[in-house]
This record gives C-alpha cells, structure tokens and sequence, in this order.
C-alpha cells in the first residue's frame, strides 16, 4: 500500500457502517497511543463491539502518524535536535 495516495478525507470519513456486523472473521483492531493520544476519527473505541469477533488494542507511546511519509534525511536531524 501506498501510503501517500491516501485522501484524508477518506481516512477521516466515519467507520460506523453496520453492515460490519456481518463480518464473521476474528478481527483485530489496532490503535496507536491511548486517550486523547488517539484522533476521534480512527479510534475503533466505537466500532469495536460491532464486529462478532474483534479484539482492540492500544499501543501505548506511539502515535498516528502513519499517512504521513518516510522522514528524509534532513528531517531525521531536525528531530533529533
């Protein structure tokens, strides 16, 4: 997947669509931070105890960055002032 041809608003749009009710597969719903670390927009908070068979989890210290691009050299220097 490329992570750059993603549109926010499509990554931003609500997930509560019931038809994920007729998932029957084990579903593991990953969020990354815990709290308010987490946007509204993808924490699975709310469509977890939709699915049948669904695990959510928080990985706690890390953050939602993940549609944004690799860090190039310069800003890996930044950062790390």
């Amino acid at each position: 997947m490329d992570c750059e041809k993603i549109k926010p608003q499509r990554s931003e749009q609500s997930n509560l669509d019931t038809r994920i009710r007729a998932v029957s597969a084990p579903v593991l719903l990953v969020n990354l931070g815990e709290g308010k670390a987490v946007p509204a927009a993808t924490n699975a908070s709310a469509i977890a105890p939709m699915f049948p068979q669904a695990e959510h989890v928080h990985v706690p210290d890390l953050v939602h960055f993940r549609f944004l691009g690799e860090c190039i050299a310069i800003g890996e220097k930044i950062t790390d002032e």
